[in-house]
């Protein structure tokens, strides 16, 4: 039915109220000068908001209403809402009288049920936001986005729609309605649909195009409820997402230790697991924040109690990991399954969804009590150490038509399921405690940023295909006013491609989005677990991550006042650059760094687009022009980041927690530019205190002409445990060598230049932090040049190996400061077995600028070392230097395996089965199966790991269970000492040439045994595991890591593993 005719109206405070002549009612105000709101319903009255979308009800701004025939023109102080009565349309003006936006002819049509809006489109109008986008689009023009959470995987995230649009032409619209709906935005291609997902949770719609589409116009359909549409009209981005704040709730300030790194595993199977993850971080000097424990915490979902046979003093063990100085995120799911300890007490007290028979029973947050008895048991974790929640699978997941809750029917309630979850664990905390609330949720809805919420990706598969989409995919979120988002860096699932390189690159774009969190269902998820050299450049990423903590931290208070975006696509700040805006694959990180994340396997050059102005190599110090693409070296341990000329980045020392200590020194990194500024802010970093107006500000200039000033401003405010005295570390980038430096009219001698890189460091020491700093530098006549010539180049080499044993070797050879031409040679020596089969094992060649070399490896010989040492030796203009090349994880991973045997009420451990007393037999006949030693895939997997399930396991009253052994020869030079280090999970045994040498029914971390003795020439280890479990999901459930190492803990060089 077209609402197109309106047969009176009603003139009244601050409103315009429609009467159409097919009845219900249109009202027209002002939510603010700029921000128009049009709400529809069919009924007699407008239903009550109960949704939480919004920050409660807006205020009605006044405006002037003029009044003509079959027109009304109202206005406010900066646009100007142009309507007509027959047929209803209306169009949206600004001051200048510019139309930004307007319906179409049919703008208005409803059935009783779904009621569809229509605006027109421009030809060159781009349209971002609307949630996260399975399929990656940033610019939403010719898509359809569906306002239906589910749970994604494989290639896909989820879908976590948000229904807030914005136009490149000044103008957003937010749809205020928990109901289903679908934003179709011109052509409004249908995004690939998940059947798994939507089968448990189907959308009410049928999964094909909407029939009405037109490549000039923009469909609202909502399916259920009133409608209630804001029109922010603002000149840019920011200043759209600043309305949607306005409208539905500034994002609080996180807790400082969320913007830290955060390590988790699918998953941390035991107190005493963790707690080895915590002290080997602390031990290796690794920063880290926060530490999470994934599902199975508990026996059943919806217990909500530790599951103490694997945590047996969790209190305790909390205490532990805080005087550490870990905080620690806990996962929550909306399952409370039948046999579950909560689930008579919930369904009593009518706490849980009314589910249809054979659907798994849920709870239901969107009834307020029910919101209260669950902070009741979450309270108690919360006390006993517990700081932060991660809610998993609120979609929900599974949510079947025809389940009811307190505010109504499934499809009323499932797009905010998760929105009421995470107000309960805000509204609880904030009622009993002063400490920051933060909650991970794995789907968001318009409006949750203001309880402290964050959001992930899902569960996605560990490729190069889903890194890129990644890229993008957070891009679109921070669009969506959802501006603290992450990844799971590395991928969730992960499969044959997954190399150390991925994890690498993943790690270092990781680092650099507005949450920081490395997750995956693998056997070792942490830094250390793919070798030295990822462990090195991870660290070094982390460390980076913790320096520029200063930036981060300032930056996020500007999404608390302004809802400014962290991770800012490049049509933010560069809106009429057309490339700019098509470089969905780069982004700005905060104001001033650019960030080109390389997302290719091998590649060690990247093109990085550089918008108009001038920008600095972050690595390097060299000075570009912009407009252009710049090819830049990308060795692997390096992402492309430009600075902004005219920034000021302030940054610390690396620590190991946020926590840990004040730092009194600031180091100021100053790109200078005609002027450049940045307002520091910092408050205790832990309490709401700051709501109360304790923190403090401080804004730092730099303005450039004959000469340099630097100026830091007083500190405006104070906070508790706010230190009075700085020093400061002045970073002047691209500098000439100074004549003279001046700290406040004083002339000083406190300053380094360095002629390489041209940085002029300056450092003033014992600053009060409410008086300010002047610095004044007054350049030389002689203007620096960069050091230039052969001394200039730099060598990068590194390994990837896939689990099937091809080695990839790439050398990168680059000189960033001139085009001088360079003689190389390079002789490549094969690592022990290991023999080329693609390149040349000696290169000699010239180059200038940029030159790269690969090769390609793979294992000839049965019997391998744990790591295999080779060398790149490489000659430059005559200048030596030899790199090594190690292949290998340093665990034995060649190994013929047997089983599954029935490893029945976690008995078989025990159980002798023949394979016992006859290792060396071809098969075993067992139950009607023959069982043969079988050769183990996956020989050359990065973590080292002997994944049994590979074996296969069987399935008895709802447990995976199984018994299977391992096989693997070790050759020995002489009759030698050694000792067994092994990391396993429940159930083990290690036999040595026939000897039992080593049992537990334990998880082993790192076990090492009692001397075993080696025999000269070959010895045989066999290995039993047992695998019981309900819910074997995770990357370590049935298999082991193997080595034998000398008395010092090192490996035993001389000693040859084969399966």
């Amino acid at each position: 039915m077209d609402i197109g005719i309106m047969k009176s109206w009603i003139e009244g405070k601050n409103v315009l109220t429609l009467i159409p002549q097919s009845g219900g009612l249109l009202e027209i105000s002002f939510a603010d000068d700029d921000i128009l709101r049009i709400r529809y319903t069919d009924k007699d009255i407008f239903q009550p908001d109960e949704a939480f979308i919004l920050n409660g009800e807006p205020d009605k701004k006044s405006f002037t209403l003029e009044k003509s025939d079959n027109r009304f023109k109202l206005s406010s102080e900066k646009i100007t809402v142009e309507v007509t009565l027959d047929p209803f349309t209306f169009k949206i003006k600004d001051m200048y009288g510019n139309e930004l936006l307007s319906s179409t002819s049919n703008f208005l049509t409803s059935d009783g049920i779904r009621k569809i809006v229509r605006f027109n489109l421009r030809p060159t109008e781009r349209i971002y936001g609307l949630g996260q986008d399975p399929m990656a689009n940033l610019n939403q023009r010719n898509r359809e986005r569906r306002m239906w959470q589910q749970w994604g995987h494989g290639r896909r995230s989820g879908n976590g729609g948000i229904p807030f649009m914005m136009s490149s032409e000044g103008y957003a619209v937010l749809l205020n309605s928990p109901w289903p709906s679908r934003f179709a935005v011109g052509e409004a291609e249908i995004a690939e649909r998940d059947e798994l997902a939507d089968s448990w949770a189907p959308a009410p719609w049928p999964w094909e195009k909407i029939q009405e589409t037109a490549p000039d116009k923009t469909m609202i359909l909502l399916d259920g409820g009133d409608l209630d549409l804001f029109i922010i009209c603002r000149p840019r981005l920011d200043d759209l997402l600043k309305g949607y704040a306005q409208l539905t709730g500034y994002a609080p300030m996180l807790p400082k230790w969320a913007l830290g790194f955060m390590q988790c595993k699918n998953r941390y199977r035991s107190q005493q697991e963790l707690l080895s993850i915590a002290r080997t971080f602390r031990e290796r000097k690794i920063p880290c924040d926060v530490l999470i424990i994934d599902w199975l915490w508990f026996k059943e979902f919806g217990d909500l109690e530790w599951f103490k046979k694997d945590w047996p003093d969790p209190e305790g063990m909390l205490k532990q990991l805080a005087d550490m100085g870990f905080k620690v995120l806990q996962a929550q799911h909306p399952f409370v399954e039948k046999n579950s300890l909560k689930y008579e007490k919930f369904k009593e007290a009518g706490f849980l969804n009314d589910v249809p028979e054979g659907a798994r029973p849920t709870f239901d947050h969107t009834n307020p009590e029910a919101r209260k008895a669950w902070w009741n048991e979450i309270k108690r974790l919360y006390q006993q150490g517990i700081r932060g929640y991660w809610t998993d699978m609120g979609e929900i997941e599974q949510h079947l038509p025809g389940t009811m809750s307190f505010l109504g029917p499934r499809e009323k309630v499932h797009n905010i399921y998760s929105l009421m979850w995470t107000k309960g664990l805000y509204e609880g905390q904030r009622s009993d405690f002063n400490e920051r609330v933060f909650s991970l949720p794995r789907t968001v809805y318009a409006g949750i940023q203001k309880y402290g919420a964050g959001m992930w990706s899902g569960d996605i598969d560990a490729s190069w295909e889903v890194l890129k989409d990644q890229v993008v995919i957070g891009q679109g979120v921070c669009l969506s006013g959802q501006q603290y988002w992450t990844t799971d860096v590395g991928g969730f699932f992960t499969g044959k491609e997954f190399t150390p390189e991925l994890y690498i690159r993943w790690f270092e774009w990781g680092a650099f989005c507005p949450l920081f969190r490395t997750h995956g269902t693998r056997p070792g998820n942490e830094p250390w677990s793919f070798g030295e050299h990822v462990e090195k450049i991870c660290t070094d990423y982390i460390k980076l991550r913790y320096r520029l903590m200063p930036y981060i931290y300032s930056c996020a208070r500007k999404v608390t006042e302004e809802g400014r975006p962290i991770m800012r696509a490049m049509c933010m700040d560069f809106p009429d650059d057309p490339k700019a805006v098509e470089m969905t694959h780069q982004f700005m990180f905060g104001p001033s760094i650019l960030v080109s994340p390389v997302l290719e396997r091998g590649a060690r050059k990247w093109e990085v687009y550089l918008p108009e102005g001038q920008w600095y190599d972050f690595w390097s110090g060299k000075l570009y022009q912009g407009k252009t693409t710049v090819t830049v070296p990308a060795p692997l341990d390096v992402i492309p980041l430009f600075v902004k000329s005219g920034s000021i980045i302030p940054m610390e020392s690396a620590k190991q927690h946020v926590g840990e200590g004040n730092t009194n020194k600031l180091i100021l990194h100053i790109y200078p530019g005609p002027s450049a500024e940045f307002e520091l802010y910092e408050d205790d970093g832990k309490t709401y205190d700051y709501e109360k107006g304790q923190y403090a500000k401080t804004t730092i200039k730099c303005e450039k002409d004959d000469e340099i000033k630097i100026t830091i401003m007083p500190a405006k405010g104070s906070y508790k445990g706010m230190k009075d005295i700085r020093d400061y570390e002045i970073i002047l980038h691209h500098s000439n060598k100074p004549l003279k430096v001046e700290v406040n009219d004083l002339s000083v001698d406190t300053w380094d230049y360095c002629e390489e890189d041209m940085t002029l460091k300056i450092q003033v020491g014992s600053v009060s932090v409410y008086e300010g700093l002047n610095v004044r530098v007054i350049p030389s006549d002689t203007q620096a040049i960069p050091s230039m010539g052969k001394q200039d180049v730099k060598i990068s080499a590194d390994i990837d190996t896939t689990e099937d044993g091809v080695a990839m070797v790439t050398l990168a050879m680059y000189d960033i400061h001139s085009n001088t031409e360079h003689s190389y040679k390079v002789e490549l020596t094969e690592p022990y077995g290991w023999t080329v089969i693609k390149g040349e094992k000696s290169v000699e060649d010239n180059f200038a600028g940029f030159a790269e070399a690969k090769w390609y490896l793979k294992a000839v010989v049965d019997a391998l070392p744990l790591i295999s040492r080779g060398s790149l030796n490489i000659e430059i203009d005559g200048k030596a230097a030899s790199i090594p090349l190690n292949i290998g994880s340093g665990y034995a991973t060649r190994w013929s395996v047997v089983g599954s045997f029935d490893n029945i009420e976690d008995k078989g451990l025990d159980i002798t089965y023949e394979v016992e007393s006859n290792p060396d037999a071809p098969f075993y006949t067992y139950k009607d199966r023959h069982l043969a030693w079988q050769r183990l895939d996956g020989e050359f997997n990065c973590f080292g790991y002997v994944d049994l399930r590979k074996c296969g396991t069987n399935v008895s009253n709802g447990i995976t269970e199984g018994v299977a052994y391992a096989k693997c020869k070790i050759w020995s030079p002489k009759a030698q000492k050694g000792y067994i280090q092994i990391s396993s999970e429940k159930g083990v045994k290690v036999w040595l040439n026939g000897k039992e040498v080593l049992s537990s029914k334990d998880i082993l971390i790192n076990e090492v045994s009692n001397p075993v003795e080696l025999d000269q020439g070959w010895n045989t280890v066999m290995i039993k595991c047992s695998l019981y479990a309900e819910k074997p999901y995770s990357g370590r459930e049935f298999g082991f890591n193997f080595r034998i190492i000398d008395e010092d803990g090192q490996i035993m060089e001389d000693l040859l593993y084969k399966a």
